[in-house]
């Protein structure tokens, strides 16, 4: 094959060969342009994996017109350098390209929503989010091609739209789904890291004073029924509604007064049960009945 010093004058004087046809440049041995008898001209390197005699590798850098001499001449340099350090910059092209095609945003919002939210409380709510912002705006894209802009407009399109609570929900949720996609080293970094909230969460500040839950409480025992029964419990434990409202006796120790809430059904717990003192609640002596829910 023929070995020229190749300049982009004699690239664009290469004649239309019958069958493909490279060039070498004789100042770089092992790169190349290959001309094809559609006049198609790509950059090329070629590289043994091992010493003489071991497997010949070809790495494709790109067409030219697309892709600058220097570019390529850039990028060849990259090719022999990886392959002194030991590595196959072919097959690293390849498996990269595999990894863009199987790892659909869509495909890895699934597998998470499975694996990571099928046992939460809440998880309905947040895979809704997720396929409903995430999901749609990214569908068919691969989670390599997702950057941190791509992070932001989604939000800020939440936001823009009147709901800036949603809007901070949905960033704290995509930040637990990209640091899932880097626990399983499907990334390497989250492009949502460094993201801010696009609104100041205020922390409220307004909590009950001792009468006004007496007051509370006396309506409930007024109310009566399962809800007023409720509603008490709530006021004297400070529990959350669903937690209190699921109830069962079995949760009950009655002697040793206290309640063991299971974490399947905890919104959060410190360890594999999260324990609430209750005040003497016994089956006779509440009106609230958990069974009647």
């Amino acid at each position: 094959m023929p070995r020229i010093r190749l300049t982009k004058s004699a690239i664009d004087a290469l004649p239309t060969p019958k069958s493909d046809v490279v060039c070498w440049d004789a100042g770089c041995p092992g790169f190349g342009v290959k001309v094809t008898p559609k006049g198609r001209k790509v950059f090329i390197v070629l590289y043994r994996t091992g010493g003489a005699g071991s497997r010949l590798r070809k790495y494709t850098v790109g067409p030219y017109g697309r892709v600058t001499l220097h570019q390529a001449r850039v990028a060849a340099q990259k090719v022999f350098a990886a392959k002194l350090e030991g590595r196959d910059p072919a097959t690293e092209k390849r498996e990269a390209k595999r990894r863009i095609v199987a790892d659909r945003v869509e495909d890895l919002l699934e597998t998470f929503i499975a694996q990571r939210l099928s046992q939460n409380r809440s998880g309905g709510e947040i895979a809704r989010l997720l396929r409903r912002e995430m999901g749609r705006t990214w569908i068919g894209k691969s989670i390599h091609e997702i950057s941190k802009r791509d992070v932001v407009k989604v939000v800020t399109a939440i936001a823009e739209r009147g709901a800036p609570v949603a809007a901070n929900k949905a960033l704290k949720t995509t930040k637990t789904f990209l640091r899932w996609c880097v626990g399983r080293a499907i990334l390497d970094q989250s492009p949502a890291e460094g993201v801010p909230l696009p609104s100041k969460e205020i922390a409220r500040d307004r909590v009950l004073d001792d009468d006004e839950l007496a007051q509370v409480i006396l309506a409930a025992r007024k109310m009566g029924g399962p809800y007023g029964g409720i509603v008490e419990l709530l006021a004297l434990t400070g529990q959350r509604r669903e937690e209190v409202a699921r109830l069962q006796w079995a949760e009950l120790d009655v002697i040793q007064r206290v309640w063991t809430l299971p974490n399947n059904r905890a919104v959060w717990c410190l360890d594999s049960t999260y324990r609430a003192c209750f005040s003497g609640f016994s089956r006779h002596q509440s009106s609230f009945d958990p069974f009647h829910l």
